[in-house]
C-alpha cells in the first residue's frame, strides 16, 4: 500500500477506541423509536454496553448534557439499566450514559437525538358496514356473497365434468 498521511488520512482504525473496546468497558445508548415525536415516551436502553473480559457492569448513571426545552427530565429512575424520556418540544437534546464496572471502572458515552414536531392525528377510519346489505349500491365486494358462492360452485363442477369427458391424449382416466 502506498499511502501517506496527506493521501489516506492518519490509517484504516481508530487505534485508541479498538485498545479501549478491547480492554475495557464500552458505553451504548440505543434508543426507542428511532425517530421520536414530540408526545412520544423515549425509551433508552444499555443493554448493547459491553463490560470487560471477566467483569460485569454495576452501576448505571443516565443524564442529561443538553436539552434546549426539549424535555423536562427524565421519567422514573436514571440508576438502570433503561430509562425513560417525555420530549415536550421539538429538538435535538444530548444524553449521558456512565457505567461502572465491579473493578471500579468508569466508561462513559454520549449522544444525541432529534425530537421532530408532534404527529399529526390520524384521521379515524371509516366504519365497516354491519353486513352486505347496508352498504351502499356500487359498493364493490362481493366475493362472499351467495350467488357468488354458487356460480363459482357451478363453474367448477362444469371444469371437472369436461375434464373426465375430454381426456388429453395418451391419458386414460378410469370410468366415471
Amino acid at each position: 500500500c502506498y499511502c501517506s498521511v496527506g493521501l489516506c488520512g492518519a490509517g484504516m482504525l481508530d487505534a485508541d477506541a479498538a485498545v479501549l473496546a478491547a480492554t475495557g468497558t464500552v458505553a451504548r445508548i440505543d434508543s426507542s423509536p428511532a425517530a421520536p415525536a414530540v408526545g412520544d415516551t423515549l425509551r433508552l436502553s444499555a443493554a448493547g454496553s459491553l463490560p470487560a473480559a471477566g467483569r460485569s457492569i454495576v452501576a448505571y448513571e443516565w443524564s442529561l448534557v443538553a436539552e434546549p426545552g426539549v424535555v423536562a427530565g427524565f421519567v422514573g429512575a436514571v440508576n438502570g439499566p433503561e430509562a425513560e424520556l417525555r420530549p415536550i418540544a421539538a429538538g435535538t437534546l444530548t444524553l449521558g450514559l456512565a457505567l461502572i464496572d465491579d473493578a471500579g471502572q468508569r466508561a462513559s458515552v454520549q449522544r444525541s437525538i432529534t425530537v421532530a414536531s408532534a404527529r399529526p392525528a390520524a384521521a379515524p377510519p371509516a366504519a365497516a358496514p354491519d353486513d352486505a346489505a347496508s352498504a351502499p349500491a356500487g359498493s364493490g365486494g362481493g366475493a362472499a356473497s351467495l350467488p357468488w358462492v354458487g356460480l363459482l360452485a357451478l363453474a367448477v363442477a362444469v371444469l371437472l365434468h369436461t375434464r373426465r369427458r375430454a381426456p388429453a391424449r395418451g391419458v386414460r382416466l378410469p370410468p366415471p
